[in-house]
């Protein structure tokens, strides 16, 4: 480390002594690439202890910085880190961590568990061994399971891995306050305990991923003509990488998509994960970064200046790609990346850099922040409630996540994830999302927890299995994006506004390829509305009149997507509390295959654990398809479907109709769990939604 200091001293003098920025950034440039040849003597931070809530104790001397952070620092000082960033060449984009650096990243095999940040120290073994208490970390020898028991014993023997585990107001004997009704408007606050934490703002997709073509299924897996897509409210990239993924490589049509989001915050975040799989050459490095941008509180801070780095150069190549399609353009990648943005988009990107450049927040304040958020003393009956349909480890690998926000296995080193994810929090070091927001409402439990156990972790180590699952998708879609002929249309403006928009361009004269730019698709093969359908939003009728003719007529296929959120609140009878036949009905059903354990129904206490479970599950156990054609009915949906050439699909072949039903299964058809697995893992991660429960 001395020796790091003596160059950084040394180039803080050379700096001072230079008249221009092309002089200090060439300087820059250059110790940075020596500097990430050296040796690391050890960690920038020390985050042992998963399930312990992290403080920062800045009493103690501040830990050493890594090699991004102290030239970006040096930047700083001299008003150029914006230029350092848009600077750095290919060769430091995919440049990976140091080569064999016991604490780098991407992870590619379980770690052995024996890791002590506290003096550097890590085994670079595989872990084999699943310790038997909780099953959520593994060692390759029964030394390194006893080097690290000390460390590992307040996970292992924490209370919420208790099989007798109680929410608080079991423990408490009182009824837990999302059971009391609000007596007005007003009560709807931080203090009654009804008001969430966090600015709320929606990052993060809340259903399991789909794949929108199901070409299996519709057009066929040998189909070769042009696709074109649209995600008129498009979320974040789960729907997209996954529709991607499951297009045959030997694809050879044209493929189009649209993807718009009103949020600037989430088209920023597409646009940078985009940039990072497209611009990073090595695919294990490229899916990191993606993922770690995507889902985790902090990264690598070389990962930060990767990142950027990667948005600014293909801001710059999407600004050639969209001016012109010729042959003499040079251009010769397969995905195109253009972009109709707003000053917003073009903001959002200052305001990162200057965050980048300011450090700000830092990890103390961000650490703080998440923490305030995530454990918020207020809240801890709507923690509760989600833990009570949780296995135990899974509740300690959840509450893991919520102490240092990580997308890894939970036996990992985490120490190097010492910088802030800045897309996940504002300049002033809020935390832009609410306190019961998880990464793995985004994707199938079921296809996650079977891909991370293939990859030797355990089903216990949720996010373990979360991040070899993604690791393994993000570089699917990156060889997908090498092979395949995409153009991305990135924008964010309002769905009905960007109707208007494609309906406009297709009345325009298209001029010859060779003179003119990537025009917006005007017909599409799929469009996918997301829950702007429901009445809070655009609604069902206003949806089907702005987007129903532009799907493509041609393609007896072609499919208007939607879901909605919210119909049952509006809909009587929608809901089996409602109907007391019908609960009593599910409830013997339950208790019959022995759901909830040994206790009878009529034995359940209130708001005990297994009441919870049941009264979230008798949701997904309800038939109340009739009510919702009923909800359609009553906003003369077929009539209005009718008036554009389209009709309701009887049969759904894209997704099925609900969660856990097969796509072939008639429209009435509930829920099937062949076993506790398929039942456990529907109801506790897939059914219900905790994020609603307010």
């Amino acid at each position: 480390m001395e020796n790091k200091r003596s160059i950084i001293e040394a180039t803080k003098s050379k700096l001072l002594k230079m008249k221009t920025d092309e002089e200090k950034l060439a300087l820059l440039l250059e110790t940075m690439t020596g500097l990430r040849q050296l040796p690391m003597a050890g960690p920038p931070e020390t985050m042992t202890g998963y399930t312990r809530v992290l403080v920062r104790d800045t009493s103690k001397k501040p830990a050493e910085k890594d090699v991004a952070s102290m030239i970006v620092d040096l930047a700083a000082e001299h008003n150029l880190a914006p230029q350092l960033l848009a600077r750095l060449n290919t060769s430091t984009l995919n440049e990976p961590i140091i080569e064999h650096e016991p604490w780098a990243v991407p992870i590619t095999f379980v770690p052995c568990a024996n890791f002590d940040a506290g003096i550097y120290e890590k085994c670079p073994e595989v872990g084999t061994r699943a310790c038997s208490g909780c099953r959520l970390v593994s060692y390759c020898s029964q030394a390194c399971q006893r080097s690290h028991w000390k460390r590992h014993k307040q996970d292992c023997k924490h209370p919420l891995n208790s099989k007798d585990w109680e929410p608080a107001w079991v423990r408490e004997q009182r009824n837990p306050i999302f059971s009391i009704p609000l007596q007005s408007s007003t009560a709807f606050n931080l203090m009654s305990g009804h008001g969430p934490v966090g600015m709320g703002v929606h990052l993060w997709g809340n259903v399991p991923a789909i794949d929108v073509l199901n070409l299996q299924k519709n057009e066929g897996v040998d189909y070769q003509k042009d696709l074109s897509l649209c995600f008129a409210a498009s979320g974040d990239l789960r729907n997209i990488l996954l529709t991607i993924n499951r297009i045959p490589m030997d694809y050879q049509g044209q493929l189009s998509i649209v993807m718009n989001d009103l949020q600037p915050r989430v088209t920023f975040r597409n646009l940078l994960i985009l940039s990072v799989i497209l611009e990073i050459e090595d695919k294990f490095l490229a899916a990191d970064i993606a993922l770690h941008l995507w889902y985790s509180a902090f990264m690598p801070a070389e990962y930060e200046v990767q990142m950027l780095s990667a948005a600014a150069a293909r801001i710059i190549k999407s600004k050639k790609q969209s001016r012109s399609i010729s042959a003499e353009s040079g251009d010769t990648e397969s995905t195109r990346l253009i972009l109709n943005l707003s000053d917003r988009i073009r903001a959002e990107f200052v305001s990162l850099s200057e965050q980048v450049g300011s450090r700000t927040p830092d990890h103390a304040s961000a650490a703080n922040e998440l923490s305030s958020v995530m454990f918020a003393p207020h809240r801890i009956d709507y923690q509760d409630r989600y833990h009570c349909k949780l296995k135990p480890a899974h509740r300690v690998a959840m509450q893991a996540y919520r102490s240092f926000g990580l997308v890894l296995p939970f036996g990992a080193a985490n120490a190097q994830f010492n910088t802030p994810n800045k897309t996940l929090f504002t300049k002033t070091g809020k935390w832009f999302q609410s306190d019961l927001v998880f990464p793995i409402e985004g994707w199938n439990i079921s296809e996650v927890i079977s891909f991370g156990t293939s990859c030797g972790t355990t089903s216990e180590d949720i996010f373990g299995c979360l991040y070899f699952y993604l690791s393994n998708q993000l570089r699917k879609f990156k060889e997908q994006l090498g092979t395949l002929k995409i153009t991305f249309h990135l924008s964010d403006i309002d769905s009905r506004e960007l109707a208007s928009v494609i309906k406009w361009s297709s009345l325009q004269p298209r001029l010859p390829p060779a003179n003119s730019r990537i025009d917006l698709p005007y017909k599409f093969d799929r469009i996918d509305v997301s829950n702007t359908t429901d009445d809070e939003y655009v609604g069902f009728e206003r949806t089907i009149l702005d987007w129903g003719t532009l799907l493509k007529t041609e393609n007896i296929h072609s499919t208007l997507l939607t879901y909605s959120m919210n119909w049952m609140w509006t809909e009587p009878n929608s809901l089996p509390e409602s109907n007391d036949a019908a609960l009593v009905k599910i409830a013997m059903q339950l208790m019959e295959e022995k759901r909830l354990g040994d206790i009878p129904i009529d034995m359940l206490s209130m708001w005990s654990a297994p009441f919870i479970t049941f009264n979230d599950a008798s949701t997904a156990m309800y038939k109340n398809s009739k009510y919702f054609r009923e909800y359609l009915r009553k906003r003369d949906i077929p009539s209005a479907a009718a008036e554009q050439g389209l009709q309701v699909k009887t049969k759904h072949s894209i997704v099925p109709m609900r969660h856990c039903v097969a796509l072939e299964a008639p429209l009435e058809a509930l829920p099937v769990f062949a076993n506790d697995k398929e039942w456990y893992e529907a109801v506790s991660h897939t059914l219900t939604h905790p994020s609603l429960i307010d």
